[in-house]
């Protein structure tokens, strides 16, 4: 059974009288529409969907057969994970003026022993930098799914500290970014000093799209390389696309130049550790 609400108004405690009639309920839907100040998900539901709503200001899941939240809210919030044993896959997208990591879930979030898949979409502010990983959950060290799109200005090493962006993660298999540049260009340049190398025995797979080739960029995609050991493949593309809206972007059809591709090609040929790696730029 699957229940979509669109366009409505709900107030405290409407929701749970819903859920609480719906025995079988599978699929939630909640689109468009203004959410109490305190929203609690409960009852039998497996997927819950909650995009392009507003006015909630937290969100308190109490389902012991949720699987799969996806959540894009205009305003603020914060999520409650009272129950959610679960829950594997969570993907929140909102644009943060002052962006504090631990704002999205903090300590609510320490009991969620199966999170495997983690997608973050944000807008970062100009003056957060740098900044820790995208989650200070307790059970981050269990994904082996990362996605995340991130709006700013700045290259993606000067956002994350490389190698506990390694560490951290190290059952992870597949990381993925997209980042989307915006406002004033900062010029983007080398570290200098390169990072210390974390070796990772678990990631395959590494795609980032928004890539432009800058040296800065460069020098992540390097340490990618160097430290992943079972490296498989790594997808490369200027391409900017989205986790949450169909909307295509002005960039979402780009592509390098043939000289271009070369170039990045041959900077990057015999980085890698893993012999079965290879790079595909698009």
């Amino acid at each position: 059974m699957t229940l979509t609400l669109s366009g409505v108004v709900l107030t405290n405690g409407h929701l749970e009288g819903i859920l609480s009639s719906c025995s079988n309920l599978k699929k939630l839907t909640i689109e468009c529409s203004k959410l109490p100040s305190t929203l609690q998900l409960t009852g039998t539901v497996i997927d819950v969907v909650i995009l392009e709503c507003d006015g909630g200001q937290e969100i308190d899941l109490h389902a012991a057969y949720l699987r799969t939240l996806e959540c894009s809210i205009r305003n603020d919030v914060t999520f409650f994970f009272k129950f959610a044993p679960m829950l594997e896959n969570v993907m929140v997208s909102r644009c943060f003026g002052h962006l504090k990591n631990s704002y999205i879930f903090g300590d609510h979030a320490r009991d969620l022993p199966w999170v495997k898949s983690l997608t973050l979409e944000f807008l970062l502010g100009q003056n957060c930098f740098p900044i820790a990983n995208p989650t200070e959950m307790k059970t981050s060290r269990k994904l082996t799914i990362l996605r995340l799109r991130l709006a700013t200005s700045h290259a993606i090493s000067q956002i994350f500290k490389l190698s506990r962006l390694m560490s951290d993660f190290p059952l992870l298999q597949s990381l993925s970014f997209v980042v989307v540049k915006v406002a004033i260009q900062m010029e983007m340049r080398g570290s200098g000093r390169p990072p210390s190398l974390q070796g990772h025995n678990r990631l395959k797979e590494v795609i980032y799209c928004g890539f432009d080739g800058s040296e800065v960029e460069m020098e992540f995609v390097v340490y990618i390389l160097k430290c992943a050991i079972v490296l498989e493949q790594v997808f490369l593309s200027p391409r900017v696309i989205s986790y949450f809206s169909s909307v295509l972007h002005p960039k979402a059809n780009l592509s390098f130049s043939e000289e271009k591709r070369n170039s990045i090609q041959q900077k990057l040929h015999g980085q890698a550790f893993s012999s079965k790696a290879r790079v595909v730029i698009q």
